[in-house]
């Protein structure tokens, strides 16, 4: 998004100029962090993750709907605002949960002595795809059209949505211990042998 949000406003028509349209976006991933930093530790970090995938990818169903219909030849005129709108909240929804949570919980869920290994591998990979990205999205945008490429990216933000809610522990307050009980499944077999032992009394 970043790398190619000129080029993305440019597309879209927006009445804004290209420029000032990306320093906003800057502007507003700023505020993400902060927001983000204030609420960390408050609302938890499974939610913040929960918040930022949804968040995401109804903005880029949205872009990739506003593409569509420019494609089809309707006159978006009076919803120009929609990708500026869509990508500001997008990139605030990164800064949100997403970008800062991430490692936030690598670095709850891991061991210190393989914390270092772990989180090398983590962001080698993450740098390794965000290339992938960048280098292909013109050639994806080309196969699919623009509109398809961003509903693929929403679907996979949908897709890290239902990841959150279903694999990722809340960390928030938690002893190492409790976290790596929970992702072994003790905690689930713990409460089966209470609700086993109530059944028995």
């Amino acid at each position: 998004i970043l790398s190619y949000s000129v080029n993305i406003f440019q597309e879209a028509g927006s009445e804004l100029s290209p420029h000032i349209s990306t320093i906003i976006i800057g502007f507003v991933q700023f505020v993400g962090s902060c927001v983000s930093s204030l609420l960390i530790d408050k609302a938890g970090r499974k939610i913040l993750l929960l918040v930022s995938n949804a968040s995401m990818a109804i903005c880029l169903a949205a872009i990739g709907s506003y593409f569509y219909l420019k494609f089809q030849g309707s006159d978006l005129s009076a919803i120009g605002w929609i990708p500026v709108t869509s990508l500001s909240v997008y990139i605030f929804s990164i800064a949100l949960g997403l970008a800062p949570v991430t490692f936030v919980i690598i670095a709850e869920i891991f061991d210190p002595q393989i914390k270092g290994k772990a989180t090398t591998i983590i962001i080698s990979i993450m740098w390794f795809l965000t290339f992938v990205i960048a280098k292909f999205y013109n050639n994806m945008s080309e196969l699919m059209g623009i509109h398809g490429c961003y509903w693929f990216f929403s679907v996979c933000c949908v897709l890290g949505s239902i990841y959150s809610i279903v694999v990722i522990p809340e960390t928030k307050n938690r002893s190492y211990e409790s976290i790596l009980l929970e992702l072994s499944g003790e905690k689930v077999r713990k409460n089966k042998d209470v609700e086993n032992e109530a059944e028995n009394l």
